[in-house]
């Protein structure tokens, strides 16, 4: 966008190098000039006024006013000349020069400053509408100035310039002018809000500025300084969340202390759902009516006093939303007989100081019903009799209508001495929703039904007309429950510690002479793999075991590191990691080389011209690994939920057997074991929870089921298979071709399964809101000690010990699983702090 500027030779009113050098032009001698010109006026014409008659009288009165008033017409040009008003400053020149005629010689003066004020300010007009592209306007206003102005050079200049495309460009409009006024506007409001750090603000602002413009770059500048700010708060952000996480890292290594006030003792007020039938039947006997008036009341009378009155002597209840009793009469169809003798009868009662259980009696006398006590009202019923017509009726429920109180609930038929899955989740048993009312006390009679729609959380019941208002009362009550969110945090802390301590003597005997023609000396010559870092590599001590000896790679650990138990000396016996043709490498780890400890001192001498060496081997080594997992899920009351963070390792699960050929010769192919059918197993952390939230909202009974499967490695179940494989080399020179046969390994046929180390945890129990569990553990030590040494000669005393090779391995591994649960509101605010 084009932004034009003011044409250098364009001069104000004002400036040093004005284009008019007329005294009279001068504004700040208009006041004095003006009073001049009207004194010379008076002087020239006061004289031969006297003489003539009152027209010439009237006349020059006019004039005189006329005069007065084109001062001030110029003096409010020159204010909103200043004010830059132009506009309104001609307006106000060109009725001032309405004002002074041409003919008066007495405002020459006067009438030449205003056509010189008006030919500025209208050069300044037009020249304010050229930057606004109003051309035609500019052009129009110029011409008229030169009608009242002809020679005013500035006007000339300036018309022909209006003509000129480099000074003036052909496409330049009103809208456009505005335009680029409203972006200058727009961009100094954008940068205002960034420096305010208002970015929202300042983004909108260099938006609306592209709506206008969409290719100004200033405005995209602008944008890219908001998104680099508001990157750099989003890096400082990141930054605080990950030291946020890793103090929350930290804090899990705490074990919690115990709350000192405990949990809720069980069978008191806090704990378990409370007795609404007893909180009821306890109202009845314990509320005292002072007064009973009823005179030919009916029932429905009567028992509209009974809710007034247990209202207003309930001194027990201080929730005034729950005083008094609630009462519910269920006579049936009004049509019956039965129904109509009620309705008909009368009571009338006249009582001090009775119980309200007292008063139902008597009213139930009366009028010839019966009560009983329900777990949300006091039921009055026709006194034998009860209305079996099914009414079909629809309740909206909340979601976990069927789902709430699940946990717990074992099946009907379960085995109590069957074996756990452990493979399987939890299960919660979902009942219908007969099945859930029927837990709340409904019956259900021959005909009647009730069915659940998850789709639209409509409950649809068909039952009698007291069961319905039994299953009205129950819904209400369960919409008044505040939804809750459940979070269960599982910690699993595992935490390991292998440490070895060995110290051991290799010992070399050279020869001893005795006597003129014996030798005495000691070693494994013949019997035993030579020691590489010893003279002569066959010490008498090569038979005790040192370095890896001391942790003995048997069994599960050598299959996983699939090597071969080493020999005494630190030689593999037999590596199946290498070897021959195997067309499969398996790596080998890095501490398979089965070497001895490390050599810390050596002391070496000749004797009788043999060499004797004694080396001291240690190993102190430690090696500890803690692990810390805290899976967390958030659900609701009633709702299993699952969080996995895991990765899928697929892995060989049936192999087809090797294929090999009935002789095979230099470039004959062997087909060793081939993985034919694969499997999936979660590598990592799954967490499968099932809370439910009892009713006084304190105690949650949470079933938890954390798994956390790690990968150990890959166990080798193939055998090599060994054969003999026929070679033939063709001597050219001598013409003769011979064949040789080996036998060795063929192919290793590797078939390789993984092992994996499952830690699991599969219970319910009940937890206090907030508070931390521990869910189980596992404590467990593995302590080996070597005592090696080589007889006779390592039982001597004192010189014994370098005969000898002590050593100790303990592995120590403990692993401890807490729970935390916790209840928050919808706002995510901890429910317990109300």
């Amino acid at each position: 966008m084009r932004i034009w500027q003011i044409f250098p030779d364009f001069r104000l009113i004002g400036a040093a190098n004005r284009p008019y050098k007329y005294e009279s032009y001068d504004m700040s001698n208009l006041r004095l000039k003006l009073q001049r010109s009207l004194l010379f006026g008076l002087l020239v014409c006061g004289a031969p006024a006297l003489a003539q008659n009152s027209v010439l009288l009237n006349e020059a009165a006019a004039r005189s006013a006329d005069a007065r008033d084109a001062g001030s017409l110029l003096e409010e040009g020159d204010n909103a000349y200043l004010e830059n008003d132009y506009k309104l400053a001609i307006d106000k020149y060109a009725e001032a020069l309405s004002k002074l005629p041409k003919e008066a010689r007495s405002i020459v003066g006067m009438r030449t400053t205003a056509i010189q004020r008006f030919s500025q300010a209208s050069l300044v007009q037009a020249q304010d509408l050229m930057k606004k592209g109003g051309v035609k306007n500019a052009r129009a206003l110029v011409k008229d100035a030169l009608t009242v102005d002809p020679d005013n050079p500035q006007l000339k200049s300036f018309l022909a310039k209006m003509d000129d495309p480099i000074r003036y460009e052909s496409g330049l409009t009103t809208d456009h002018s505005e335009n680029v006024s409203r972006v200058q506007s727009l961009l100094e409001e954008g940068q205002s809000y960034y420096n305010l750090g208002q970015f929202d603000r300042a983004y909108m602002t260099y938006e609306d500025i592209l709506r206008i413009d969409r290719y100004n770059k200033a405005a995209r500048r602008g944008k890219e300084m908001v998104i680099a700010a508001k990157s750099g708060y989003a890096e400082a952000s990141r930054d605080q969340a990950r030291a946020e996480m890793l103090k929350k890292v930290d804090a899990s290594w705490e074990q919690k202390i115990a709350s000192q006030s405990g949990a809720p003792i069980v069978g008191g007020d806090d704990f378990g759902a409370i007795d609404q039938r007893a909180n009821i039947q306890a109202k009845l006997n314990s509320i005292n009516v002072p007064e009973v008036r009823l005179s030919g009341a009916t029932l429905d009378e009567a028992v509209d006093f009974l809710r007034a009155v247990s209202v207003q002597a309930d001194t027990i209840t201080l929730d005034e939303a729950q005083k008094g009793v609630p009462f519910l009469v269920q006579l049936g169809d009004e049509s019956m007989p039965e129904v109509q003798k009620i309705r008909a009868s009368r009571i009338n009662l006249t009582l001090r100081n009775v119980s309200l259980a007292e008063v139902l009696k008597l009213v139930n006398e009366a009028s010839g019903t019966i009560f009983r006590v329900d777990d949300f009202a006091v039921v009055i019923n026709a006194a034998g009799f009860s209305d079996p017509t099914l009414v079909r009726r629809e309740f909206r429920v909340s979601p976990d209508f069927l789902t709430s109180g699940a946990v717990g609930k074992a099946e009907e038929n379960e085995d109590p001495f069957a074996a756990n899955d452990q493979e399987g989740g939890l299960i919660a048993k979902k009942l219908s929703a007969k099945e859930k009312l029927q837990d709340f006390g409904v019956s259900f009679p021959d005909g009647s039904s009730a069915a659940y729609n998850s789709n639209t959380n409509m409950l649809i019941v068909r039952n009698t007309v007291a069961n319905m208002q039994l299953i009205e009362a129950i819904v209400a009550d369960l919409a008044k429950n505040e939804p809750l969110i459940v979070t269960v945090r599982t910690t699993i802390v595992d935490i390991g510690q292998d440490q070895l301590d060995e110290l051991d003597f290799d010992t070399m005997l050279g020869e001893f002479n005795v006597g003129a023609n014996g030798i005495l000396s000691g070693g494994t010559t013949g019997t035993g793999s030579p020691i590489a870092d010893m003279i002569g590599g066959r010490p008498v001590t090569s038979g005790n075991r040192s370095g890896q000896l001391a942790g003995t790679t048997e069994g599960l650990d050598a299959l996983l590191k699939r090597v071969s138990p080493p020999t005494a000396s630190g030689v593999l016996s037999n590596d199946g990691s290498s070897g021959g043709s195997a067309d499969i490498r398996l790596p080998s780890t890095p501490d398979s080389s089965g070497t001895r400890g490390s050599g810390i001192i050596s002391l070496r001498g000749i004797i009788d011209n043999s060499a004797h060496e004694i080396l001291m081997r240690g190993l102190s080594q430690k090696k500890g690994a803690d692990v810390m997992v805290r899976p967390e899920v958030v659900t609701r009351s009633g709702q299993n939920a699952i969080v996995q963070s895991v990765i899928e390792f697929p892995y060989p699960e049936d192999f087809e057997p090797p294929q090999i050929p009935n002789q095979v010769s230099g470039g004959g192919i062997v087909t060793p074991a081939t993985p034919t059918n694969f499997t999936t197993r979660n590598l990592g952390v799954t967490l499968e929870v099932l809370p439910q939230v009892g009713p006084d909202r304190k105690i949650i009974e949470v079933s938890v089921n954390p798994v956390v499967t790690d990968f150990e490695g890959f166990v080798n179940y193939g055998t090599p298979i060994v054969g003999s494989s026929n070679t033939a080399s063709i001597d050219f020179v001598n013409q003769t071709v011979a064949t040789r046969s080996v036998f060795g390994e063929i192919t290793a046929n590797a078939i390789l399964k993984p092992l994996f180390r499952t830690t699991r945890g599969n219970t319910s129990v009940r937890v206090v809101d907030g508070q931390t569990v521990v869910m189980g553990g596992l404590i467990k030590e593995i302590r080996k000690e070597i005592h090696d040494k080589i007889p006779i000669l390592g039982e001597l005393p004192l010189v014994g010990r370098i005969f000898q090779s002590n050593g100790i391995s303990v592995e120590k591994r403990a692993v401890i699983i807490f729970v935390n649960v916790e209840l928050t509101d919808p706002a995510g605010k901890p429910y317990r702090d109300r």
